[in-house]
């Protein structure tokens, strides 16, 4: 079983969940992914994904919608993106015909 933080885990209530779930997954709330052009967002961002891989934990940056977005992410080394720019929410016979592309 894999555990997932979802949401900001900027907060100490969340950042605790890290050191006592067996959580391996962190996301990256959408609203620091949408300012990713403010250099403080930037710097939230990369010292999140920083901080999960000391820990070994991977990282999803959820609410992607640009390629711009897209970039920023995987340059920060955020191992998955989740949102609009890949896919918009489908039904199951939307998902099988995504998943044959």
């Amino acid at each position: 079983m894999r555990i997932r933080v979802d949401g900001s885990i900027a907060g100490y209530s969340s950042l605790i969940y890290l050191s006592r779930l067996p959580v391996n997954i962190v996301k990256i709330d959408h609203g620091f992914i949408a300012e990713l052009d403010q250099p403080s967002a930037r710097i939230v961002v990369d010292a999140v994904t920083r901080m999960a891989h000391e820990l070994g934990l991977e990282v999803v940056g959820e609410g992607v919608e640009t390629q711009t977005q897209r970039d920023a992410t995987v340059a920060m080394g955020c191992d998955y993106t989740q949102g609009y720019f890949l896919a918009r929410p489908t039904t199951a016979a939307g998902i099988k015909s995504f998943a044959r592309r």
